[in-house]
């Protein structure tokens, strides 16, 4: 768990794409994540737990041979509706200038992500998806390995890789 803020959500997506990078992960797909968790993660601090004190994120990742789970858990107010929002990326036969700034995020999290589900549950919100696996690993060599990512030490036994998020 992390106090929520944006400080909380860069160093969330960091740990998410070093646990991914130490279990091989492909490239494709840890951009993927990172992409994806930086949507939702900062949709969560800017909307739903804007001017809440205290609120708190948690993220477990699981990754499994046919891609990565991930879950997210927030103490926020609850989505409008209680379900994620459509999300639609921006039409491509329109003037540049007339297109919003933004709001396509949640269409880049749908066009990425399978399996997304929101949940209210009590007072948390959960929201889970599934990222495909798509390219192939390369060896992982040390040059690759963002600055802040530390060695994780290397389990034993067969199984997916759980990673629990946050301080």
């Amino acid at each position: 768990m992390a106090p929520a803020s944006q400080g909380s959500v860069r160093e969330l997506v960091t740990k998410a794409a070093c646990h991914c990078l130490e279990a091989r992960v492909p490239a494709g797909t840890r951009n993927d994540l990172q992409i994806v968790l930086a949507e939702l993660l900062n949709n969560i601090v800017e909307h739903g737990i804007a001017g809440h004190q205290g609120g708190i994120l948690d993220l477990a990742i699981t990754v499994e041979p046919g891609g990565i789970r991930c879950e997210l858990r927030d103490d926020g107010a609850p989505l409008p509706g209680h379900r994620l929002p459509e999300g639609r990326m921006p039409r491509s036969d329109v003037p540049l200038g007339s297109l919003p700034e933004g709001g396509f995020g949640v269409g880049l999290v749908r066009a990425l992500a399978r399996e997304l589900v929101y949940l209210r549950a009590g007072r948390e919100n959960r929201t889970s998806f599934l990222l495909p696996m798509r390219g192939s690993c390369a060896p992982c060599r040390d040059e690759m390995r963002p600055r802040r990512c530390r060695p994780v030490a290397k389990r034993s036994g067969a199984g997916p890789s759980r990673h629990r998020g946050g301080g």
